[in-house]
């Protein structure tokens, strides 16, 4: 439902549904809750809060918080987290990527690239 929600841009209700969720302890969130929830939020210390109380962050969690700390010009905490990221895939490396162009850090965004190419899946990453 969060999703559904947030796909139709109806945020409020997103949040209101969620609130629901935490206060009732029932359906708990997971970690399909909270990608949703931390696309469209436009507060950094809402947004991190949210990124802290996931239970168990997964490549999902971690890559929806990217472009919301790029959005916000953030790219220093959109760098740590990606360093900080347990697992990456080509969503996670196309979202800091992303956020280094969207920012004007060009040269870094190309460092990036390279350094996904050379990383443990080298081109596959990118090739399918």
């Amino acid at each position: 439902m969060v999703a559904a929600y947030e796909s139709y841009s109806e945020h409020r209700s997103c949040l209101l549904l969620f609130r629901d969720m935490v206060r009732r302890g029932r359906p708990r969130p997971n970690d399909f809750t909270y990608p949703p929830l931390l696309r469209f939020c436009s507060d950094l210390e809402i947004a991190r809060w949210l990124f802290d109380e996931m239970p168990k962050g997964n490549v999902v969690s971690w890559t929806a918080i990217i472009p919301g700390y790029a959005r916000l010009g953030k790219t220093g905490n959109v760098l740590l987290l990606f360093d900080e990221m347990p697992e990456r895939d080509i969503p996670s490396w196309s979202a800091v990527i992303a956020g280094c162009t969207q920012n004007g850090l060009f040269l870094e965004a190309i460092s990036l690239f390279r350094v996904s190419l050379s990383s443990g899946r080298g081109a596959k990453l990118w090739s399918g």
